[in-house]
C-alpha cells in the first residue's frame, strides 16, 4: 500500500504528459507531410510504370494494363475513328479492340463494354490517334492540371486556410487514393470530376449562374452524379443556374445524334439486364461506398428496402438543411456532393476525388477537430481498402463518407463562404 499513491500519481503524470503532447499535433500538417511523401512515391511508381509498358506491349507491373480503364476510353475513340460514331456502342468491337491493345488484362471481363455517355468520345477522338502511351501520358497531365487548377480555385472562395494549411491541403488530396492510384495509373476520370464541379462552384460564386449550369451539365458524361446536384439546385432556388444545366444536359445527350444516345441506353439495359447484384456486390463490394451496396453487405433480401429508407432520411436532411444554409455559402454544393456517393447506385471508390470539395469545406468549419478527424478517416479509407481488401467491406468503405457528410450537413450554417 505504501507505494500504491506514487505509482497512482505517477500514472496520472504520464497520462497527462501524453495528453498534452497529443493536443500540441497539428494534425493537417503531419497528414500533408504523409500525403507529399505517398504522392511522391507514387509518382515515381508511375513513371517505372511507364517505362515498363513501353518495353512490355502496355504491360506495367504484375500483369496489371498501364491505364486499363483509359484503355476503354482509348478504345471507344479508335472505333469512332475507323468504324464510325454509329459503332460506338458494338460491345463485341470493343471487346476485341480492348483485348488486342492489352492481350493479358485478364481482371477485365471479356464483354465489358464502354458506358459513358456519347458525349465523353469526343475527345478521345484526338486521343486515338495518337500511339497508346503518348495518349495516356498526356491524359495523365492533362488531369494533374486539372487537379492542381481545381485546388487554385477552392482556395480563393473558401476561408481558412494559410499558406502552410493549403500546402498540406494539397498534398493530402493528392495522395488521395482516388487521384494517385485510380487517375494516375488507371486513367480514371476522377480529376475531370473534381475539376467539373469546382468550376460550377466558382461560377456560381461569382454569381454566374448560366456559366455554373452549363459547366454542371458537363457532369453529363456520368449522368449519376447530376441528381443530387440538381436537387440542391431546385431546393435553393438557383432557377436559371438549374435552366442552363437541363439544357445543357439535354444538348450533350444528343450531341452525337438520336441513333448513337440509342445505343448507349440499349447498353445501359444490357448491363444491368446482365448484372447479378448479389454476387457481383459480394465479389465487389470493397469497390463500393454507396448505401445500396451496405444493405447488401447486411442483408441482400432486405437491401432495396433498407436502401430506400436511409435515401428517403438523407434526402429529407438534405432539403432541410439547404433550405436553411447561410445564403451565399458553398455549404448547399458541399452538402450534394457529400451525399452523392452514398444516396447513388453501384458509387465506386474510383469517383471519390469529388470528395475533395466537401473535405475542404470541413476543415473550413470553425470547430475543425472533428472535421480533421472525419478527413483523415476518408483519406485513409482507400488506401487501407487497397491494402486488406479482404478486411475492408462495404460498411466499412461507406461509413468515412457517411461522418463527412454527417458534419457537413449538421454544420450547414457554419460552413463555406460568404460572397
Amino acid at each position: 500500500m505504501a507505494f500504491a499513491l506514487p505509482l497512482h500519481d505517477t500514472t496520472e503524470s504520464l497520462v497527462g504528459r501524453a495528453r498534452a503532447a497529443l493536443a500540441r499535433v497539428d494534425a493537417l500538417p503531419l497528414l500533408g507531410t504523409v500525403g507529399a511523401t505517398l504522392f511522391l512515391v507514387n509518382m515515381v511508381f508511375v513513371v517505372v510504370a511507364f517505362s515498363l509498358a513501353a518495353q512490355h506491349n502496355n504491360q506495367a507491373y504484375f500483369g496489371r494494363a498501364l491505364g486499363n480503364d483509359f484503355g476503354v476510353f482509348y478504345t471507344a475513340g479508335h472505333i469512332a475513328n475507323t468504324y464510325g460514331i454509329g459503332r460506338l456502342y458494338d460491345r463485341d468491337l470493343h471487346a476485341t479492340l480492348y483485348h488486342r491493345l492489352f492481350p493479358y488484362d485478364s481482371e477485365r471481363p471479356t464483354n465489358a463494354p464502354y458506358l459513358n455517355t456519347p458525349m465523353f468520345v469526343l475527345p478521345f477522338l484526338l486521343f486515338a490517334k495518337l500511339p497508346y502511351l503518348w495518349a495516356f501520358g498526356v491524359w495523365t497531365v492533362a488531369c494533374l492540371g486539372m487537379f492542381a487548377h481545381s485546388l487554385v480555385l477552392l482556395w480563393r472562395i473558401l476561408p481558412g486556410f494559410t499558406g502552410q494549411t493549403k500546402w498540406a491541403g494539397m498534398a493530402i488530396a493528392a495522395s488521395f487514393a482516388p487521384f494517385s492510384i485510380e487517375c494516375a495509373l488507371s486513367g480514371q476520370t476522377s480529376a475531370l470530376l473534381l475539376w467539373i464541379c469546382t468550376l460550377a462552384i466558382v461560377a456560381d460564386h461569382k454569381k454566374w449562374p448560366d456559366w455554373s449550369g452549363l459547366a454542371l451539365a458537363l457532369l453529363t458524361f456520368k449522368p449519376q452524379m447530376l441528381g443530387l446536384c440538381m436537387l440542391m439546385l431546385l431546393v435553393t432556388k438557383r432557377w436559371r443556374t438549374l435552366a442552363w444545366c437541363l439544357g445543357g444536359s439535354l444538348g450533350f445527350l444528343f450531341v452525337l445524334g438520336p441513333e448513337v444516345l440509342g445505343g448507349w441506353i440499349e447498353t445501359i439495359q444490357f448491363t444491368l439486364s446482365h448484372t447479378t447484384p448479389d454476387k457481383e456486390y459480394v465479389q465487389f463490394t470493397t469497390r463500393f461506398v454507396d448505401l445500396l451496396t451496405v444493405a447488401t453487405t447486411l442483408h441482400p433480401a432486405w437491401r432495396m428496402g433498407w436502401f430506400l429508407v436511409g435515401a428517403a432520411a438523407g434526402l429529407g436532411w438534405c432539403c432541410y438543411a439547404w433550405r436553411r444554409a447561410a445564403a451565399g455559402t458553398v455549404a448547399p454544393w458541399g452538402m450534394a456532393l457529400a451525399w452523392t456517393p452514398l444516396l447513388n447506385v453501384h458509387f465506386g471508390t474510383y469517383d471519390l476525388q469529388m470528395l475533395t470539395i466537401p473535405a475542404l469545406c470541413a476543415l473550413s468549419i470553425a470547430s475543425g477537430k472533428f472535421a480533421i478527424s472525419a478527413v483523415v478517416l476518408l483519406w485513409s479509407m482507400p488506401w487501407l481498402a487497397t491494402a486488406f481488401p479482404m478486411l475492408w467491406r462495404g460498411p466499412l468503405l461507406a461509413g468515412p463518407v457517411l461522418v463527412l457528410a454527417i458534419v457537413l450537413t449538421a454544420q450547414h450554417k457554419k460552413q463555406g463562404i460568404q460572397p
